[in-house]
């Protein structure tokens, strides 16, 4: 560990991103099965695409699968994507969010739920930095 004891959030959240991960494999193996099926002759299934599909998704999942082991491991750039990550989707979601709301479509409970999660998230990793720095060399 780099700097000092990991806090609890860091540790749900990594465990978060690491069953991410899981759950992006799983759906990459389908995937990509579905699609080898789609080869077969006379098959209706779209197999470029789901191949496609397949591949990115297993894409997805290695790199969901480093990034929480860097969290857990409370590695500096895992601190960084895991940051840019919330940033990222809560003005993706906020965006999203006010176009639907200008246009007159009502805004659900879901999307006011997302960016106060995702603001939550920004807020505690701005909050815990201090812990992914690495520690200080004692003078000798």
């Amino acid at each position: 560990m780099q700097g000092t004891r990991r806090p609890v959030g860091i540790t749900i959240l990594g465990i978060l991103v690491l069953l991410a991960a899981f759950v992006a494999f799983l759906i990459a193996l389908a995937g990509i099965f579905v699609g080898l099926a789609g080869l077969i002759p006379g098959s209706p299934i779209p197999a470029g695409t789901l191949l496609a599909g397949g591949l990115l998704y297993l894409l997805v999942s290695i790199l969901l699968g480093i990034g929480g082991g860097g969290l857990m491991r409370m590695k500096v750039w895992a601190w960084w994507l895991a940051t840019l990550t919330a940033v990222g989707y809560l003005v993706y979601s906020g965006f999203g969010t006010w176009a639907k709301a200008s246009g007159g479509e009502p805004v659900g409970i879901g999307a006011a739920l997302a960016i106060a999660i995702s603001a939550i998230i920004v807020i505690y990793l701005l909050t815990v930095y201090r812990h992914f720095r690495p520690a200080a060399a004692k003078p000798m």
